[in-house]
């Protein structure tokens, strides 16, 4: 009868052994997980991508989900949510020398968590200049009226004109809207000026 009343105490003592053994097991993995051979599990949100690399190697690029990631490697994690992206009172001539103002407002997203994170250090302002100089580029293609008249369509050539480069930093440009194009003026020389300048030129001072 003893030994039957002693049977639940049996049972108890194993589960208490089997839950301190358990956090020991955990505190020890915790501790020594990513050294030693061990493998370290990683959780990577759905928003997320995950890079892992070796030294200066990208080894793969995880999705969502647990990702185990061997000793020696690391995770960089990629939020791939789109990014804002806004400028107002910008600039351009145009290809009868007409000057328009534009401000128009875009948003930007990772397409390739491999090429952004070797693309650059700063792929925020990499893909501001590349957006700027993709502008001037095309707006030097089309008139000043036609900009003005249609700014919807100078903004699709305006993102095909940048998809290169943005893929490049493994980026991808998803909106992009001219709210505001104004003609301001018309580039011109002061052809005085350059009278002086040339007049200058050929002067020699004693």
């Amino acid at each position: 009868m003893a030994f039957l009343d002693s049977i639940p105490e049996i049972v108890a003592g194993i589960a208490v052994e089997v839950v301190v053994f358990g956090i020991a097991a955990g505190v020890i993995y915790r501790f020594f997980s990513g050294r030693f051979l061990i493998p370290k599990r990683e959780i990577i949100l759905p928003n997320q991508r995950g890079v892992v690399v070796q030294g200066e190697k990208i080894i793969r690029v995880a999705e969502p989900g647990s990702c185990w990631v061997r000793p020696k490697q690391r995770i960089i994690l990629c939020d791939m949510r789109p990014r804002p992206l806004q400028m107002a009172g910008l600039e351009i001539i145009c290809s009868n020398e007409g000057i328009v103002r534009l401000s128009l407002s875009a948003r930007y997203q990772i397409a390739d968590a491999a090429a952004y994170y070797i693309g650059s250090s700063n792929a925020g302002d990499a893909i501001f200049v590349e957006l700027r100089r993709s502008i001037a580029s095309a707006a030097r293609q089309q008139l000043s009226s036609a900009i003005v008249a249609a700014p919807e369509a100078f903004a699709q050539r305006v993102r095909e004109a940048a998809a290169p480069a943005a893929a490049r930093l493994g980026l991808q440009i998803s909106e992009l809207d001219i709210w505001d194009a104004v003609f301001v003026g018309r580039y011109a020389v002061n052809e005085q000026t350059e009278i002086d300048l040339d007049d200058s030129s050929g002067t020699l001072v004693h």
